[in-house]
């Protein structure tokens, strides 16, 4: 059931100086504290009292996209939950509330899914980068929106079929195409799992299998699809005429991508305060999610790109863009925030840059969907920058930001190649224009 209010029109209510409740359908409000208690906004469902002219609150959650949070649509979504078990069993929300302590009490000594979870993540915060704690986050989020969170662990055992609880959850998230982000959350699942068990919260085997029987990936291609040399031209040219009429900044980081083929995580997080334009190179600290730098491990290694003039071509195109871009004061991120991004997003979102999946959704509008993706670009890079420049493997590689392999010579290697990278991406670019890349757009 679609709600009245969505999320960001939620989230634009602003506070008043008494309580104001909205209505979003089905009888859901939401709530609005008064400013004097910090204005924070809750979900709540009205129920009418068998046999009396009162209604009565039931208490859902907290507005949010946090854990323990609720959305407008999974706040529904909760709501009619209550609503059909009220029906079923001919009870009251109140009933309905009882039964889940009942429930809970039973199973005192084990955490539920969702307070696993919450623990989980707060164990792996100081293992991982920020950017991969959020995903982790909301990948979990948004598996427990699938599954009844309060479930305590040892309900998701094996033996009380938890395997098949977790595998028909899967298969939702995958959709039938989403066959990645499918495997990325059982991965997570997988973990958490083993944290509970490490726990002695469940005992048996872990309920979601990472074995390879059990990934799929689509129309079995292993990598990310690319074009070949021969299809640079008509690509370049489809780029240049723009048919799906993109936005001007995502044209302008397609083919700032094309140039130093980063992953597009790193590419949209690009500052100009990375950028100096005396010593012509852009230094992207190694923190950058987009990198694949691990923490505590190589996070402090920068990843450097020589800029050529034709990269300083496309950034002051951005910069001269950008300074028409109407930011407003009342988005999600303050003007200061979007405005050190080279790449700002083109409306107002849950990115304070460009949205990382911007370019290869211009991809796939430009006729390349299935066969030609942004990463694969790099791939790309890799095979032609042989093939065509001769350029030796290590220097591409070093551009592609890797690091040195095997544990030796990342001990030992510090070097930076700068200068053979600087020459690999003059050679680069010039071939790239040779075969019809234009700089400028019409």
């Amino acid at each position: 059931m679609k709600t009245k209010l969505n999320f960001k029109q939620c989230l634009a209510i602003t506070p008043e100086q008494t309580k104001k409740r909205y209505s979003l359908g089905n009888k859901l409000l939401l709530e609005t504290n008064s400013i004097t208690k910090k204005g924070k906004k809750y979900f709540i469902g009205r129920y009418r009292v068998p046999n009396k002219k009162y209604t009565l609150d039931y208490q859902i959650g907290a507005f949010g996209e946090g854990q323990n949070q609720y959305t407008p649509t999974s706040a529904m979504k909760k709501w009619q939950e209550v609503l059909n078990w009220c029906d079923k069993h001919n009870l009251s929300p109140k009933d309905y509330k009882l039964s889940r302590k009942l429930n809970l009490l039973s199973h005192l000594e084990k955490p539920t899914l969702i307070q696993a979870a919450g623990e989980f993540l707060e164990v792996v915060r100081t293992k991982v980068k920020e950017g991969t704690h959020r995903e982790y986050t909301n990948k979990l989020n948004q598996i427990l929106s699938l599954i009844d969170g309060d479930l305590t662990i040892d309900q998701c055992e094996i033996a009380n079929g938890g395997k098949i609880l977790m595998n028909n959850t899967l298969q939702k998230i995958a959709s039938g195409s989403k066959y990645d982000l499918e495997n990325r959350c059982r991965f997570l699942l997988h973990r958490l799992f083993n944290y509970a068990q490490s726990r002695d919260w469940m005992t048996g085997g872990n309920p979601v299998e990472i074995n390879r029987d059990f990934f799929i990936v689509a129309s079995g291609q292993n990598h990310h699809p690319t074009i070949d040399w021969i299809d640079v031209p008509d690509f370049f040219q489809r780029l240049q005429h723009n048919a799906c009429n993109a936005h001007k900044q995502t044209v302008l980081a397609t083919k700032f991508m094309l140039l130093t083929f980063l992953r597009t995580g790193a590419l949209v997080r690009l500052e100009w305060d990375f950028v100096d334009l005396e010593k012509k190179l852009i230094t992207i600290t190694g923190e950058t999610l987009g990198l694949k730098r691990k923490r505590g491990k190589n996070e402090h290694i920068p990843h450097l790109i020589p800029i050529t003039d034709e990269m300083k071509s496309i950034l002051n195109q951005v910069r001269t863009y950008n300074n028409f871009l109407g930011f407003s004061s009342t988005s999600r991120h303050p003007i200061n925030e979007r405005r050190k991004y080279i790449f700002p997003p083109i409306m107002d979102g849950k990115y304070p840059h460009l949205n990382p999946s911007a370019i290869n959704d211009f991809l796939r509008d430009l006729g390349y969907k299935g066969r030609f993706r942004a990463h694969g670009w790099r791939r790309f890079a890799l095979t032609n920058g042989i093939d065509v420049l001769k350029a030796e493997s290590d220097v591409i590689r070093r551009q592609m930001g890797h690091l040195p392999e095997g544990k030796v010579l990342q001990a030992y290697d510090a070097s930076e190649r700068l200068d053979e990278r600087r020459k690999f991406l003059d050679d680069w670019v010039k071939v790239l224009v040779s075969k019809g890349l234009k700089i400028h757009q019409d």
